[in-house]
């Protein structure tokens, strides 16, 4: 039996790195992808560093939905981060996005 008072679930945030995310167009697009969703409580996209915070009601939408979502938009997500994970130092996070951008481009060059 409830007292007609229901305790709001406590918000959640994600960060999302997406590399391909560099202009203004392409954040719309992110945050298009991600307004879909349930339960989303806001969406802080920075093309700077290619980071998409999103807050959001984990007993509507997970992470991984999150990760789905943009990918479903045409974009990798290179990490999920949520707020209880703990991260890889932010310079060794761009040592392997510059070794991985170096890679692609080695590739890319050999059938040329």
């Amino acid at each position: 039996m409830t007292d007609g008072f229901e305790a709001p679930l406590a918000d959640a945030e994600a960060t999302l790195i997406v590399p391909g995310m560099g202009s203004g167009h392409c954040a719309g697009l992110v945050r298009e992808s991600l307004e879909r969703l349930p339960g989303i409580g806001g969406i802080d996209a920075n093309i700077s560093n290619h980071r998409v915070r999103v807050r959001f009601d984990p007993g509507q939408v997970s992470p991984e939905q999150l990760r789905a979502a943009v990918e479903r938009g045409g974009y990798e997500v290179d990490e999920l981060l949520t707020e209880d994970a703990e991260g890889e130092d932010e310079g060794d996070r761009e040592e392997r996005y510059v070794a991985r951008a170096l890679t692609l481009v080695i590739w890319a060059a050999i059938p040329a």
